[in-house]
């Protein structure tokens, strides 16, 4: 074997000692954490008295913002009719559902209509849409 290929004794050495320190460090990192999230996930679950899940948190966001805030600021679901004019029963509905219960999402809305002009776009050289009544601007907090 050439010099050049092989290390002396004691860097050979000092290099082990330091990647089995290094792997050593990481492996503790990794139990103190694990220790850390299971402890917080017990005390948590002994203070709420059942294990937390997304749809749990969920019910509690909703009930906390009907504490919060007032009937006419309270999220809404996500779900509005769709009519040809005014006057007319709805052709059907317009909604975002979440993918885990299959609801509607519920957002924030402000009527944002300014004008009672109806707002109109062409889909086509001879095609135009118009949409007449409230506007709104919608906000998702997820």
């Amino acid at each position: 074997a050439s010099a050049a290929k092989t290390l002396s004794a004691p860097e050979e050495a000092d290099l082990l000692f330091c990647v089995a320190a290094a792997e050593a460090a990481a492996r503790d990192y990794d139990k103190a954490v694990a220790y850390l999230e299971a402890m917080l996930r017990q005390q948590v679950d002994a203070a709420v008295g059942k294990e937390l899940t997304a749809e749990a948190f969920e019910e509690y966001a909703a009930y906390h913002d009907r504490l919060v805030f007032r009937s006419d600021f309270r999220p809404g679901p996500f779900s509005y009719a769709v009519r040809r004019d005014r006057d007319a029963f709805p052709d059907g509905t317009v909604s975002i559902a979440s993918a885990a219960k299959k609801e509607p999402i519920r957002t924030f809305a402000r009527d944002a209509t300014e004008t009672t002009s109806p707002f109109t776009f062409a889909i086509g050289a001879a095609t135009f849409v118009t949409f007449d009544g409230p506007r709104y601007a919608h906000a998702y907090v997820a």
